[in-house]
């Protein structure tokens, strides 16, 4: 396998996903085409899609107290996208609502920002 054989296929056009993340979030500021921003209650969901006409991956980058658990499913599962749990590298098993690696992660997060 050579390395451009690893690299993710586009998952569709930018305008494209942002028109229908809208229509599915509303709250969804994308007003910013390569960084979008979902706020609810004390959390905020950062969008970084990237400024590539085709786009291969979105990052998601979670602050606050809330759990993204509900929000990454119902978007994933519009677009019938997959989505990796970066504090543990695997994949989110959407069928299985457990809260255990979103609790490791706030403990770690609340640890850091004791120091």
């Amino acid at each position: 396998m050579s390395d451009q054989d690893a690299l993710p296929y586009p998952i569709g056009d930018r305008e494209e996903i942002i028109n229908q993340l809208v229509t599915i979030k509303p709250a969804i500021d994308c007003s910013d085409k390569s960084w979008g921003i979902y706020f609810y209650g004390q959390t905020s969901i950062e969008l970084n899609i990237g400024n590539k006409n085709k786009i291969d991956v979105i990052m998601l980058h979670v602050r606050g107290s809330g759990n993204p658990f509900n929000f990454i499913v119902k978007i994933c599962g519009h677009f019938k996208w997959f989505a990796l749990d970066g504090s543990t590298g695997d994949y989110l098993d959407f069928n299985e609502s457990s809260n255990e690696s979103w609790e490791k992660w706030q403990k770690y997060r609340d640890k850091i920002q004791g120091q």
